[in-house]
Protein backbone atom coordinates (compact mmCIF):
# COMPACT_ATOMS: atom_id res chain seq x y z
CA UNK A 1 0.00 0.00 0.00
CA UNK A 2 1.75 3.15 -1.21
CA UNK A 3 1.30 6.25 0.88
CA UNK A 4 2.11 9.76 -0.27
CA UNK A 5 3.24 11.67 2.79
CA UNK A 6 3.74 15.41 2.81
CA UNK A 7 6.21 16.53 5.42
CA UNK A 8 5.32 19.58 7.48
CA UNK A 9 7.80 22.43 7.46
CA UNK A 10 8.59 24.28 10.68
CA UNK A 11 11.20 26.94 11.50
CA UNK A 12 14.08 24.56 12.11
CA UNK A 13 12.79 21.14 11.20
CA UNK A 14 10.83 19.12 8.69
CA UNK A 15 8.74 16.10 9.66
CA UNK A 16 5.41 14.55 10.47
CA UNK A 17 4.13 12.51 13.39
CA UNK A 18 1.70 9.60 13.27
CA UNK A 19 -0.14 8.30 16.31
CA UNK A 20 -2.18 5.10 16.52
CA UNK A 21 -4.81 5.82 19.16
CA UNK A 22 -7.60 3.67 20.48
CA UNK A 23 -10.06 3.87 23.34
CA UNK A 24 -13.14 2.02 24.58
CA UNK A 25 -16.67 2.88 25.52
CA UNK A 26 -17.38 2.97 29.23
CA UNK A 27 -17.92 -0.57 30.58
CA UNK A 28 -17.22 -1.85 27.01
CA UNK A 29 -20.91 -1.49 26.12
CA UNK A 30 -21.67 -2.06 22.44
CA UNK A 31 -22.93 1.48 21.92
CA UNK A 32 -22.11 1.57 18.21
CA UNK A 33 -23.59 -1.75 17.09
CA UNK A 34 -26.22 0.10 15.06
CA UNK A 35 -24.97 1.65 11.86
CA UNK A 36 -26.49 5.07 12.61
CA UNK A 37 -24.81 5.30 16.04
CA UNK A 38 -21.51 4.17 14.56
CA UNK A 39 -21.72 6.92 11.94
CA UNK A 40 -22.78 9.51 14.52
CA UNK A 41 -19.87 8.64 16.82
CA UNK A 42 -17.42 8.72 13.93
CA UNK A 43 -18.74 12.12 12.84
CA UNK A 44 -18.42 13.41 16.41
CA UNK A 45 -14.78 12.29 16.61
CA UNK A 46 -14.04 13.83 13.20
CA UNK A 47 -15.70 17.11 14.25
CA UNK A 48 -13.64 17.21 17.47
CA UNK A 49 -10.46 16.54 15.50
CA UNK A 50 -11.25 19.23 12.96
CA UNK A 51 -11.98 21.76 15.69
CA UNK A 52 -8.59 21.17 17.31
CA UNK A 53 -6.53 20.82 14.09
CA UNK A 54 -5.90 17.09 14.60
CA UNK A 55 -5.67 15.35 11.25
CA UNK A 56 -7.39 11.97 11.10
CA UNK A 57 -5.89 9.73 8.42
CA UNK A 58 -7.91 6.60 9.22
CA UNK A 59 -10.64 5.85 11.73
CA UNK A 60 -12.33 2.52 12.37
CA UNK A 61 -15.29 2.53 14.74
CA UNK A 62 -16.26 -0.81 16.27
CA UNK A 63 -19.25 -1.52 18.56
CA UNK A 64 -17.29 -0.99 21.79
CA UNK A 65 -14.07 0.80 20.80
CA UNK A 66 -12.30 2.67 18.03
CA UNK A 67 -8.92 2.76 16.36
CA UNK A 68 -7.55 5.81 14.59
CA UNK A 69 -4.36 6.99 12.94
CA UNK A 70 -3.84 10.70 13.52
CA UNK A 71 -1.30 13.47 13.11
CA UNK A 72 -1.15 15.95 15.96
CA UNK A 73 -0.46 19.67 15.55
CA UNK A 74 2.88 21.06 16.70
CA UNK A 75 3.11 21.27 20.48
CA UNK A 76 0.12 19.02 21.28
CA UNK A 77 0.79 15.97 23.44
CA UNK A 78 -0.92 12.63 22.89
CA UNK A 79 -2.62 12.98 26.30
CA UNK A 80 -4.12 16.33 25.38
CA UNK A 81 -5.23 15.07 21.96
CA UNK A 82 -6.99 12.07 23.46
CA UNK A 83 -8.61 14.26 26.11
CA UNK A 84 -9.94 16.64 23.43
CA UNK A 85 -11.11 13.88 21.08
CA UNK A 86 -12.87 11.89 23.80
CA UNK A 87 -14.39 14.87 25.61
CA UNK A 88 -15.67 16.76 22.56
CA UNK A 89 -16.94 13.65 20.79
CA UNK A 90 -18.76 12.52 23.93
CA UNK A 91 -20.42 15.91 24.31
CA UNK A 92 -21.49 15.96 20.64
CA UNK A 93 -22.73 12.36 20.76
CA UNK A 94 -24.98 12.99 23.77
CA UNK A 95 -26.20 16.26 22.26
CA UNK A 96 -27.29 14.45 19.07
CA UNK A 97 -28.45 11.23 20.75
CA UNK A 98 -30.06 12.16 24.11
CA UNK A 99 -31.40 8.62 24.72
CA UNK A 100 -27.81 7.44 25.19
CA UNK A 101 -27.91 9.18 28.58
CA UNK A 102 -30.17 6.37 29.75
CA UNK A 103 -27.17 4.04 29.54
CA UNK A 104 -24.68 6.67 30.73
CA UNK A 105 -26.46 9.02 33.17
CA UNK A 106 -23.15 10.51 34.33
CA UNK A 107 -22.38 11.61 30.77
CA UNK A 108 -19.19 9.59 30.32
CA UNK A 109 -19.32 7.85 26.94
CA UNK A 110 -15.69 6.75 26.92
CA UNK A 111 -13.79 4.81 29.56
CA UNK A 112 -10.75 6.26 31.29
CA UNK A 113 -7.47 5.92 29.51
CA UNK A 114 -6.75 4.42 26.16
CA UNK A 115 -3.71 3.76 24.04
CA UNK A 116 -1.54 6.13 22.03
CA UNK A 117 1.51 4.79 20.21
CA UNK A 118 3.76 6.57 17.75
CA UNK A 119 4.02 4.97 14.34
CA UNK A 120 7.20 5.19 12.31
CA UNK A 121 7.28 5.56 8.56
CA UNK A 122 8.36 1.90 8.13
CA UNK A 123 5.43 0.59 10.22
CA UNK A 124 2.81 2.81 8.60
CA UNK A 125 1.48 0.21 6.15
CA UNK A 126 1.19 -2.50 8.82
CA UNK A 127 -0.56 -0.11 11.19
CA UNK A 128 -3.04 0.95 8.51
CA UNK A 129 -3.85 -2.68 7.69
CA UNK A 130 -4.17 -3.47 11.42
CA UNK A 131 -6.68 -0.63 11.89
CA UNK A 132 -8.68 -1.51 8.78
CA UNK A 133 -8.87 -5.22 9.67
CA UNK A 134 -10.20 -4.74 13.20
CA UNK A 135 -13.71 -5.98 12.36
CA UNK A 136 -12.25 -9.20 10.97
CA UNK A 137 -9.90 -9.46 13.95
CA UNK A 138 -12.84 -9.24 16.36
CA UNK A 139 -15.04 -11.51 14.24
CA UNK A 140 -17.67 -8.90 13.34
CA UNK A 141 -19.84 -8.51 10.25
CA UNK A 142 -22.48 -5.96 9.23
CA UNK A 143 -26.03 -7.17 8.70
CA UNK A 144 -27.04 -5.04 5.72
CA UNK A 145 -30.74 -5.73 6.25
CA UNK A 146 -31.10 -3.93 9.58
CA UNK A 147 -27.76 -2.11 9.88
CA UNK A 148 -26.64 -3.92 13.04
CA UNK A 149 -23.17 -5.27 13.65
CA UNK A 150 -23.27 -8.93 14.65
CA UNK A 151 -20.45 -10.93 16.07
CA UNK A 152 -19.29 -14.32 14.95
CA UNK A 153 -16.20 -15.82 16.35
CA UNK A 154 -14.39 -18.49 14.39
CA UNK A 155 -11.48 -18.09 16.83
CA UNK A 156 -13.69 -19.03 19.78
CA UNK A 157 -15.10 -22.03 17.92
CA UNK A 158 -11.63 -23.28 17.08
CA UNK A 159 -10.59 -22.72 20.71
CA UNK A 160 -13.60 -24.74 21.88
CA UNK A 161 -12.83 -27.51 19.40
CA UNK A 162 -9.16 -27.58 20.44
CA UNK A 163 -10.18 -27.61 24.10
CA UNK A 164 -12.63 -30.48 23.51
CA UNK A 165 -10.11 -32.51 21.52
CA UNK A 166 -7.49 -31.92 24.25
CA UNK A 167 -10.01 -33.01 26.89
CA UNK A 168 -10.86 -36.17 24.93
CA UNK A 169 -7.16 -36.90 24.42
CA UNK A 170 -6.43 -36.34 28.11
CA UNK A 171 -9.32 -38.59 29.16
CA UNK A 172 -8.19 -41.36 26.82
CA UNK A 173 -4.68 -41.27 28.32
CA UNK A 174 -6.01 -41.81 31.86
Amino acid sequence: MKQIIELEHYNHKVGINFWHMNWQTKYRYNMFAKFEYKNLAEACVRKAASRHKIKIHIINMLPDHLHTLVTLPKGMTDERAMQLLKGCSSHSFFKNHPKARLRYPQGHLWSRGGSAVTVGYNQLDETIMYILNQAKHHGLAWNSRNGILRGFSPQRRSFQLNFLSTKVLFNSLN
